[in-house]
């Protein structure tokens, strides 16, 4: 039981979904701690983009909502094989695919507003530690838009898959419920089935040899008259 457990945790981290969502968890603690820590001015307080508080506030506020958003799903890939409604199955991957494509976009947009603020600051005054973090909060917020643009691939890809899955299954249910319908005979032993196929011979070549003399006898008074 415990070599199973090992087994199934060690195969669910080596998928790449799973690998990149840890990766993008990595990729947002870094931006949203970078800029809390070494994003503002010590003194006076002012955000160090540009004295943007904006830009700050948008840093971390994307890199902590992508951290816990993370967790959420990594929490749901955990249980998803073991959900039996497809139904359920395809309304996750579907937000799935949906958040990832947002966000995807909104790290987009904080790389751009990030790097176009720290471009018009005037970097003299600040510390070695200070520009580090600034620029470290630039740099993992254009990584994280590789990272969540590949799990909008692969939460697509997987909503393909599913559809597919979905219809093929609804196909061999409409067969099922088909096969359901049709009238059952109970199963016959070769010895009835050789006397059924004897009996319905017998009739048959009765009906025939019947004919044949209805038409014998018709050709006969025929003749007679």
């Amino acid at each position: 039981m415990e070599g199973d457990s090992v087994e199934r945790v060690t195969t669910f981290l080596q998928k790449p979904q799973t690998v990149l969502r840890l990766i993008s968890i990595v990729f947002a603690i870094v931006v949203f701690s970078c800029i809390s820590a070494g994003g503002y001015d010590e003194i006076n307080g002012f955000c160090l983009f540009n004295k943007r508080s904006g830009a700050c506030h948008y840093g971390v506020g994307i890199g902590v909502i992508a951290f816990l958003a993370c967790i959420a799903f990594l929490a749901i890939d955990v249980q998803f094989d073991t959900i039996d409604n497809p139904d359920t199955k395809k309304y996750i991957t579907l937000g799935d695919l949906a958040f990832s494509a947002f966000w995807c976009f909104l790290w987009f947009v904080g790389f751009c507003y990030l790097a176009d603020m720290w471009r018009k600051q005037n970097k003299d005054p600040f510390s070695t530690m200070q520009i580090n973090n600034c620029q470290a909060a630039i740099a993992f917020s254009f990584f994280s838009i590789i990272t969540w643009a590949g799990l909008s691939v692969m939460a697509f890809t997987k909503y393909r898959r599913l559809l597919t899955e979905f219809e093929y299954s609804g196909i061999i249910y409409q067969v099922i419920h088909i096969h359901h319908l049709m009238p059952r005979f109970p199963p016959l032993k070769s010895r009835e089935i050789h006397t059924r196929l004897n009996h319905s011979l017998i009739r048959q070549l009765t009906a025939l040899l019947g004919k044949i003399l209805l038409l014998l006898t018709s050709m006969l008074l025929h003749r007679t008259n």
